[in-house]
């Protein structure tokens, strides 16, 4: 990865276009757009819910009540996760689509 990074760095290597500009070969820029806001979505409610969990270790609350806040918690993020992750699942498929990926596995 270090020696890609630096290919790019030193122009050897065109780095790839994740916006999907005009001129990018890979799929429209909305798409692009699209996929930075669900990650910055995930992302801000990954952030609320570790400075959550973290608040509530450190409480002084007896362990039941802790035990019962964590598990709120967890369903919590895992609701406000759902629709994004959704969403992502549907940019993926139609990137795969229009770069005509559908059939390869995605690691």
């Amino acid at each position: 990865m270090r020696a890609y990074i630096d290919q790019v760095r030193w122009g050897l290597m065109r780095k790839p276009n994740i916006q999907g500009s005009e001129d990018s070969e890979f799929y429209r820029p909305e798409l692009g757009m699209g996929l930075q806001h669900e990650l910055r979505a995930l992302a801000d409610i990954e952030c609320i819910y570790e400075e959550q969990r973290v608040g509530l270790e450190r409480s002084a609350l007896p362990p039941s009540i802790k035990q019962h806040l964590f598990r709120q918690l967890e369903e919590r993020r895992a609701y406000s996760r759902g629709p994004h992750e959704q969403r992502l699942a549907q940019l993926r498929d139609e990137i795969l689509r229009l770069t005509g990926y559908r059939d390869e596995t995605v690691h």
